[in-house]
């Protein structure tokens, strides 16, 4: 692969300014409340170096939320991979990603509502809901995998049991959680409420 020339470099440095500057202002004020002049100023990039980027806001939207779900999906892949280690371990980790980090998982669940109200972003849209399809098809092939180790047979709650490892995922970064709840968001209390739930299979 050829090396990038100096300006291609800059372009490239250009761009993430303007994308890392973009998820500061979609997150803290929104879609509606975001221009693209804004973003130019708080990634000191001149206005018509933005719009050689990018057409406009909604296509820097795009790629922001793309971003988010690449970040999101390095986390994941190392733990889908995982051949080492059981799957009750893998589901702990998985489910304590968004704890340990999770500005990503709260800037996509605020840019969902603008993704529903926009047709334009049904890209979009669609990349989410296969991501969080292929974090339930984990967990439901995990169950099964158990299930078949314990009793050499599937139950039929596998289904109900992987919609609540899901959901509990769902939960790590919602907002306006209680702090009675969010204090129970740990790593530690992740693997006792799993060994819990594992124990009814």
């Amino acid at each position: 692969m050829s090396q990038l020339t100096k300006k291609q470099e800059q372009s490239l440095i250009t761009r993430q300014k303007l994308v890392d500057a973009a998820f500061e202002n979609f997150f803290d004020v929104g879609f509606e409340n975001t221009t693209l002049e804004k973003i130019s100023r708080d990634a000191h990039v001149s206005r018509g170096a933005a719009y050689w980027h990018f057409k406009n806001k909604h296509d820097l939207f795009r790629e922001t939320v793309l971003s988010a779900l690449e970040r999101i999906k390095k986390r994941k892949q190392p733990i889908y991979e995982d051949d080492q280690q059981t799957f009750k371990e893998k589901a702990v980790q998985m489910i304590a990603i968004p704890y340990n980090d999770n500005q990503d998982y709260k800037f996509l669940q605020q840019a969902s509502q603008t993704i529903e109200k926009n047709p334009e972003f049904e890209d979009l849209k669609a990349a989410i809901e296969a991501t969080k399809l292929k974090l339930y098809h984990f967990f439901l092939n995990g169950i099964r995998d158990l299930q078949k180790a314990q009793s050499g047979t599937v139950n039929g709650n596998a289904a109900e049991v992987a919609t609540l490892l899901f959901t509990y995922f769902e939960g790590m970064h919602s907002t306006l959680i209680p702090p009675e709840v969010s204090n129970c968001y740990t790593p530690e209390a992740i693997e006792k409420s799993l060994e819990l739930i594992f124990q009814h299979l």
